[in-house]
């Protein structure tokens, strides 16, 4: 029998703990979330209710004497009463009351100092979930009716009430999921609503454990909050901590920043070192280059790279140094032209609107490193005096023609496309936010903020993706670049991180193979609003150094 090396999470409950047939349950959320950290023990057997499963609960919990000096148990999910609801008579019924006596049985054992088993600090209580009867009827004579299982839903949250009444101090906490309420609520009804949510009326899909991650989370970041069950803040053990049993998790991981646009150049804090053109396909990258585009939680599988050996926090503070930003974002010098566009082409006279197309055929730039420098120029061209377009207002009040001026003083490509996406971006803005003329609401995208509140970060990303592509020219390298940043502000959409950020972090040793953004943020460090500023400025840094071919060159630097 395999023992655990690193503490430990238990999942104890019948078959919607065991059944793992559905992608995104909570036993694959749990192992993917708190992999290298927790181990995840799922005892959940299909069929059993609070009594049977009884004679099992002494083998499940290990005693005060087994486990002295070993692995902790950090947190136990007591997932029962599916069962026990059955009609009075039929073998999985269990009497109200006992059903309650066995909850409140367990958490005393898992919770008295002076029981036999280690005190457990957390501990969750699910409530049963709803039904959908028509459901069931198709593939079987039910044995569950609503009103009856409801009364057991009460019941978990009276006794999880109860205990969290008596947890008020560090040793224990109590908390419950109300997932009947939440699914009730997510589903907005009780009939043909409710039919997405299960497999066969009683078992529940991918999007009802959607909504118990999110109501965990929840729990997480709000009444359990700084009680080590936040992943995101926890660093993954390395090989070496494991093997020799010193795994500590005391060391805060990093969050994320928005870093806004700055009005010069001297305000590299708050500089936008942009790596497109304000719009989707910029140029063609040559096919070596990664896409900037999808979200990347979790890396793809790519090939070997070597990590560098030098301590990481030596590596985090040169990236967040103005060495490294300067490195990153090369200084656009303000009216001299660059090397990708032809001596003839400097001019930064709008020619006649039909004119446009043979021009930026002509200064069509060749590489990504080009493009990525044409971005930083036009983003400080349209911020900045004499046009200092900041607001939604303004793009309106340029016009066609002057947003084209603009693009030509920047010398940039593709200018009358660019200035007429600028058009585009401002009325899909105000569309997605439900046509608000406050300018407030419209800078802060509040509409696109409240579709995402309360969501889980995988369910936050893809969400905020689709809205912004309904925006005419807006594809995934922007929302790619605007989840980047404005992770800082949302945290639904953290930790994010792009492929071609995780691949100079894998050169930096930040991050290994197959590691994705929670990895990165917990080799960043740093907590509080500091913490997720830190966090944005080096992911920013490393997607610069990316695209300026500068990675090699940084990684000789760091610890100069």
């Amino acid at each position: 029998m395999a023992r655990p090396i690193q503490d430990s999470i238990i999942l104890f409950g019948d078959s919607l703990t065991s059944r793992q047939d559905v992608p995104g349950s909570l036993q694959a959320r749990m192992s993917d979330s708190y992999r290298r950290n927790y181990d995840i023990l799922n005892r959940g057997y299909g069929g059993y209710n609070t009594v049977t499963v009884q004679p099992l609960f002494d083998q499940i919990f290990a005693r005060k004497d087994d486990v002295a000096g070993k692995s902790k148990l950090r947190l136990v999910m007591i997932w029962f009463g599916v069962n026990d609801a059955a009609f009075p008579g039929h073998i999985q019924h269990v009497p109200l009351e006992t059903f309650k006596d066995i909850l409140n049985t367990w958490i005393k054992d898992l919770t008295s100092p002076t029981s036999q088993y280690p005190v457990v600090p957390n501990i969750i209580l699910i409530t049963t979930p709803p039904m959908h009867t028509p459901m069931m009827i198709e593939k079987d004579k039910p044995i569950r009716e609503t009103e009856r299982s409801i009364k057991y839903r009460d019941a978990v949250l009276e006794v999880a009430s109860e205990w969290k009444a008596k947890s008020k101090g560090p040793e224990f906490k109590v908390e419950a999921i109300d997932l009947w309420g939440a699914i009730m609520k997510d589903a907005g009804g009780t009939g043909e609503e409710l039919k997405p949510y299960f497999t066969d009326g009683l078992h529940l899909s991918g999007k009802a454990y959607q909504v118990l991650w999110d109501e965990y989370m929840k729990l997480v970041k709000g009444d359990l909050k700084g009680r080590e069950l936040d992943w995101t803040t926890m660093p993954a053990s390395t090989p070496g901590e494991l093997i020799s049993g010193s795994v500590h998790r005391t060391k805060p991981a990093a969050r994320q920043a928005f870093c806004k646009y700055g009005s010069t150049q001297s305000e590299r804090e708050w500089k936008d070192p942009a790596e497109e053109n304000l719009k989707e396909d910029v140029t063609s990258p040559k096919k070596e280059d990664v896409s900037d585009s999808e979200p990347v939680n979790k890396a793809p599988k790519t090939e070997d790279v070597e990590k560098d050996t030098k301590p990481l926090a030596s590596v985090i503070e040169w990236l967040v140094s103005d060495e490294a930003f300067d490195l990153a974002n090369p200084e656009i010098v303000h009216g001299k032209g660059e090397i990708d566009m032809a001596a003839e082409a400097q001019d930064k006279t709008p020619p006649s609107e039909t004119a446009g197309k043979k021009d930026e055929k002509e200064t069509q730039p060749t590489t990504l490193r080009h493009s990525h420098r044409l971005g930083l120029r036009t983003i400080q061209t349209l911020l900045n005096p004499p046009f200092s377009i900041r607001t939604l207002s303004d793009v309106d009040e340029a016009g066609f023609e002057g947003r084209r001026k603009i693009m030509w003083e920047a010398r940039t490509q593709h200018k009358e496309k660019t200035a007429a996406q600028l058009g585009d971006l401002a009325t899909g803005i105000r569309e997605i936010c439900g046509n608000s003329d406050d300018e407030d609401d419209l800078s802060e995208l509040s509409g696109v903020r409240v579709r995402i509140q309360g969501k889980g970060t995988v369910e936050a990303q893809k969400e905020i993706g689709d809205v912004l592509k309904t925006i005419k020219g807006i594809g995934p390298g922007v929302v790619g670049i605007f989840m980047r940043r404005v992770q800082g502000d949302w945290g639904e959409v953290f930790p994010f991180a792009d492929e071609r950020g995780l691949k100079a972090a894998r050169s930096f040793g930040l991050v290994g193979e197959g590691d994705g953004a929670d990895e990165l943020a917990r080799a960043v460090g740093g907590d509080g609003e500091e913490g997720r500023r830190k966090y944005v400025r080096v992911l920013d840094t490393l997607v610069g150094l990316e695209l300026e071919k500068k990675v090699e060159e940084a990684v000789g630097r760091v610890g100069k």
